[in-house]
């Protein structure tokens, strides 16, 4: 009889019969591969740890960021549009530098390290977003990462912004981050 709570413990099996030994194995096997899945699975769980205290605040629920179909096709170089979309009720103000923040995840650092965005945005008025389903609740970003040539790396693009409330923006941030594989 197996019985588990937690952890496996063995109550009562004598003598060891097919069925049991079948039944022991399988749990090994589960046990195994639950380890090892959790084990690969736990440097994403650091990152996203280490990304929640750099933007300790909502993100992918007031904003989202996509590469929409229509915004993809053949680049000359490696820059990418994304679609910034607002998905709330509230305007959100999003201020001219920086309009993106680009980061990659070092493991020997076991931290998210700023990356220099290549395109020079010419705009130098902030962005307002109006409310979703306005005609002026989403923008178009590009950005264009400085990475060495021949880099395998998957970059975060973070957008933060703010509530924007009675002609100010308020105290209250928001964001939204999308993660891009290079090279593309």
């Amino acid at each position: 009889m197996l019985a588990a709570r937690g952890t496996l413990t063995i109550v009562y099996c004598t003598p060891w019969s097919g069925s049991v030994k079948r039944r022991l194995a399988a749990i090994t096997l589960i046990m195994f591969t639950s380890f090892y899945g959790c084990s690969a699975l736990r440097g994403q769980d650091a990152r996203q740890v280490e990304f929640s205290e750099m933007f300790p605040f909502e993100m992918n629920e007031s904003l989202r960021l996509t590469i929409p179909q229509e915004l993809r096709g053949p680049h000359p170089t490696r820059s990418v549009r994304l679609l910034l979309e607002n998905l709330s009720q509230d305007s959100i103000w999003i201020p001219t530098e920086p309009r993106a923040q680009l980061f990659v995840y070092s493991d020997e650092a076991s931290d998210w390290i700023g990356i220099t965005d290549l395109v020079v945005h010419l705009a130098d008025q902030p962005l307002l977003l109006y409310p979703q389903g306005s005609p002026f609740s989403a923008d178009v970003l590009t950005v264009l990462p400085e990475l060495g040539g021949g880099v395998s790396v998957q970059v975060r693009v973070v957008v933060v912004g703010y509530i924007f409330s009675d002609n100010a923006p308020t105290d209250t941030r928001v964001g939204a981050y999308i993660d891009i594989s290079y090279p593309q």
